[in-house]
């Protein structure tokens, strides 16, 4: 039995901007790509109104260049929360200082992962991701 949000409540998160009409919020949550199929944590940008997808494995600093080099934006997650890195975030912190992650890409060339960051453990036995 799936809990379902009472539609008064559903419009008017959506209508004060704190979730999309596909119930995405600003905590970065795994969902599957829809083109690729692939897990994404997916959430709110915290600069633009827009629903963010990044991939699930953080990067390295040369990873996260790479990344930007590319067009791809990288981001910071903060309790649960993703945080676009813009230049000042990156000169003050670096991708191998803190768990990285770089905006999802079909098809894309890998980015190298920063293995110092290893995801939580899974409490699911259900086979949800680890992340």
């Amino acid at each position: 039995m799936t809990k379902t949000m009472a539609r008064w409540l559903t419009d008017q998160l959506i209508a004060d901007g704190v979730m999309t009409a596909d119930r995405v919020t600003k905590h970065a949550r795994p969902r599957r790509c829809h083109d690729c199929g692939l897990f994404t944590l997916t959430g709110l940008d915290d600069l633009l109104p827009k629903v963010v997808h990044v991939d699930p494995l953080p990067t390295t600093t040369a990873g996260e260049a790479f990344a930007l080099l590319t067009g791809r934006r990288s981001f910071a997650l903060d309790r649960d929360e993703l945080y676009q890195r813009t230049a000042g975030r990156i000169s003050f912190h670096h991708a191998d200082d803190l768990p990285v992650y770089v905006e999802h890409e079909c098809h894309s060339p890998p980015i190298p992962i920063n293995t110092r960051f290893k995801p939580p453990p899974s409490r699911d036995k259900e086979g949800t991701p680890p992340f």
